[in-house]
């Protein structure tokens, strides 16, 4: 399963775009492929007011995943076309149709025409429409027995362990489990929390990772 969720990440893209000499227009547009995620980031000067993006004029009606905080003092930096906390989603990584983007604040806008590329969803990400649609379905429950942080795919509505979605447990109670995991997967120690793996994309559809937080303790042999 791990071999149809792989990312083989494309050489970096950068390709600027163009804009009309007006004032405050979006000016000096470009995207960039991050290298080891296939993330598609978009930068902008010039942006006043809200910046959104569309796949075709008259249609520039999108707001960026992370508007909230990509976007300051008129430059927008690595906008992202769709979120990537807790996981990189599909619409992330999925340049528009025909490759274009189109973007926009309260002036003139931007084009980007992203060379090299294909639309739609690239065949080498990985991604996997029997993966990632109505996962995590089941609840926690007890009765697996298992070993204190083992991941295991289960189906039905009961999960017989906590669902791998992020949550995050404190670290009182659970000083075991957090001395396996820490907090590489979010929490703050300064406040007493640690999270769990969030597992709800990389799994089938229809099925649950969960996580054993009461099981045998791992030992070495």
């Amino acid at each position: 399963m791990s071999q149809g969720r792989r990312l083989l990440v494309p050489a970096v893209a950068l390709v600027i775009g163009w804009t009309a000499a007006n004032a405050g227009a979006v000016t000096k547009c470009s995207v960039m492929v991050r290298p080891g995620t296939g993330l598609i980031d978009v930068f902008a000067k010039g942006v006043t007011g809200d910046l959104l993006w569309g796949n075709r004029p008259g249609a520039v009606n999108h707001q960026f995943a992370n508007a909230a905080t990509c976007v300051a003092a008129g430059k927008a930096t690595a906008c992202e076309l769709g979120a990537t906390t807790p996981a990189i989603t599909l619409a992330a990584i999925t340049p528009p149709a025909q490759c274009t983007l189109y973007l926009k604040d309260s002036g003139p806008g931007c084009t980007i025409r992203i060379k090299g590329c294909t639309p739609g969803i690239r065949a080498d990400t990985g991604f996997d429409a029997r993966f990632g649609t109505d996962t995590s379905l089941a609840v926690a429950g007890t009765g697996l027995s298992c070993v204190l942080g083992e991941v295991r795919l289960v189906a039905g509505f009961v999960a017989g362990a906590i669902p791998a979605a992020g949550q995050l447990l404190p670290i009182s109670g659970n000083g075991d489990l957090y001395a396996l995991l820490q907090n590489t997967y979010g929490g703050d120690p300064g406040a007493g929390t640690f999270a769990l793996p969030d597992l709800r994309n990389a799994a089938p559809s229809r099925l649950t990772y969960v996580i054993c937080t009461n099981g045998t303790i791992p030992k070495a042999s």
